[in-house]
């Protein structure tokens, strides 16, 4: 993605101050597009970042909004103020611990929102819309993984049946140091020097660092088909190594400091994965980026999806999560 190819481009970014809007926002305000349009519901991370963007990029055209994807009237208004070419939709509630108690604000932003988000791109006709989504979408365990996948069986059956603007599912891993991994929370510990809370001794979680988002955004934004895509380069570290790593930063040796283990959350898995036994990995080559595609047609039952839907916005909360379970199971 070069400064040219983006300096006619109207983006509009969802979830701008948190860890992956941040890094994508900072990225593209330094290649010059012809706007920038931020939302962020947490004023305080959005104040944080515009002042990052003045420093990096002070000729950068900026609009920013301090309001819920899930405000109707503010969606509306978005659109009918802006011409927008490219959405980049990373707005959501992702801590699984928080979210599993919090269903129906889950659903509320994560599904619901979403959805509004994309109804009103594909209604304004927007060319492109980006959706970041986690590996815990696959085979979900957790209610954030769920509605994260909810959404991705949505917008998958939404492009079927409009063409004309390109949907892409960015399927991410951990983004080592991020706000919402388990890296900020070891070096905080570290720097009150109190013991490093391991859960789950021999789990897995696959990482890619925060260099490698923009180059993935290059990928979807240069003319990639659409479709669902994965990272081509992570890597695999248990807890563990995650926290020696940490340690090792600080110049100390993990023998010489405390560790305590814990189990797992029921919510979360031994190992997330980043596609579905039923997902095939495309031979074609697209950079940074593996596009998947599921040999298994998935159905969205629209009945089931209004009624939880519903079910979430007027709180009824196990009414609510019995039926995305039930949706999102294979």
């Amino acid at each position: 993605m070069t400064q040219h190819s983006v300096q006619n481009e109207i983006i509009l970014i969802t979830g701008a101050a948190g860890s992956i809007g941040r890094e994508l926002t900072l990225g593209l305000a330094k290649r010059n597009p012809k706007q920038l349009i931020l939302v962020d519901f947490a004023e305080t991370a959005l104040h944080g970042l515009l002042l990052e963007l003045k420093q990096v990029a002070p000729n950068t055209a900026i609009r920013y909004f301090i309001d819920s994807i899930c405000n109707e009237a503010f969606v509306t208004h978005l659109f009918n103020e802006f011409k927008v070419t490219t959405l980049i939709h990373a707005a959501a509630y992702k801590h699984v611990s928080m979210v599993e108690t919090n269903v129906c604000a889950a659903i509320n932003t994560n599904f619901t929102g979403a959805k509004q988000i994309l109804d009103k791109a594909i209604a304004h006709q927007v060319a492109r819309f980006i959706f970041v989504s986690t590996d815990k979408a696959v085979n979900p365990q957790s209610v954030m993984g769920r509605t994260k996948k909810l959404f991705e069986m949505y917008a998958l059956s939404e492009q079927k049946q409009n063409p004309n603007i390109q949907i892409h599912i960015l399927r991410l891993c951990n983004v080592y140091g991020s706000s919402g991994s388990v890296v900020p929370l070891f070096e905080e510990r570290i720097s009150k020097n109190q013991p490093l809370i391991i859960r789950g001794k021999e789990s897995r979680r696959a990482f890619v660092q925060p260099g490698q988002l923009m180059p993935m955004l290059a990928v979807l934004m240069g003319g990639a088909a659409s479709g669902v895509y994965i990272p081509k380069d992570y890597e695999l570290l248990t807890v563990p190594e995650v926290a020696n790593r940490v340690l090792e930063s600080f110049g100390i040796n993990k023998e010489d400091y405390p560790l305590e283990y814990e189990p797992l959350f029921s919510s979360e898995k031994e190992n997330e994965e980043l596609k579905a036994s039923t997902e095939m990995e495309s031979t074609a080559c697209t950079g940074s980026l593996v596009l998947v595609s599921n040999t298994k047609e998935t159905l969205l039952d629209s009945a089931l999806l209004l009624q939880c839907i519903r079910s979430a916005q007027n709180y009824r909360v196990k009414e609510a999560q019995s039926l995305l379970e039930r949706i999102t199971s294979e």
